[in-house]
């Protein structure tokens, strides 16, 4: 039986979205990689990213990567299974998932539709 192909590397010129999670005061950054399978289905992963003291990315924002290199560190439970991440030096800033922004102007609006007049409608 032929074991499968997975697809864990990130090479430069890659676009990947990166997610952004906020844990008591620390800041952790992942990106999600996608496997396609021999018969079809799909696999998602995700690798620890890392960046520069000043660098603040938004959630799901997309980039392009064009320097990095490859991370190691410690896995406080698994000490035989190190936690692999990349530390992303130079990218560029492709798009942000506009969903939420949507999401947030459709609340404002229908809350301000909610204060109109109605006795000004002839119906």
């Amino acid at each position: 039986m032929q074991e499968e192909k997975r697809r864990y590397k990130v090479n430069v010129g890659d676009v990947f979205m990166i997610f952004r999670s906020d844990n008591s005061g620390y800041v952790n950054y992942k990106l999600s990689i996608k496997n396609k399978k021999y018969d079809g289905t799909e696999e998602y992963f995700y690798k620890e990213v890392r960046f520069k003291k000043d660098v603040i990315i938004e959630n799901r924002t997309k980039i392009k990567i064009k320097d990095f290199f490859e991370i190691v560190r410690e896995n406080k439970n698994d000490k035989y299974n190190p936690i692999w991440g990349i530390f992303i030096t130079d990218f560029e800033i492709v798009g942000q998932d506009t969903s939420s922004a949507l999401k947030e102007y459709r609340e404002e609006t229908s809350e301000a539709g909610d204060n109109i007049d109605n006795s000004c409608f002839p119906f």
